[in-house]
């Protein structure tokens, strides 16, 4: 399956008024706020390995684990208990 010629639909303006937090994962993400939104957007810098010559599985791996370790403190940010111990697949 490709995305190639890929359109994003864009986001429901009321999921972003209800939403407690709305947080976008990479810079090179748009989303515009909405009036009556709760919160202020948060932008999650993330990690490009390719940026450091880091292709393939690795790169994947190493992405997955950011987004798996930002995920585990928003879990703890919201009071969440969590289950994970860590990434287990490598």
């Amino acid at each position: 399956m490709s995305m190639d010629g890929a359109v994003s639909s864009g986001i429901d303006p009321d999921i972003l008024r209800r939403a407690d937090r709305v947080i976008v994962l990479g810079t090179e993400a748009i989303v515009d706020p909405v009036p009556g939104m709760r919160s202020e957007m948060e932008v999650g810098v993330t990690d490009e390995p390719s940026y450091r010559g880091v292709e393939g599985i690795l790169r994947m791996r190493l992405i997955r684990d950011d987004i798996a370790e930002r995920i585990q403190v928003l879990l703890h940010d919201l009071g969440v208990p969590s289950t994970e111990t860590g990434t287990e697949r490598r």
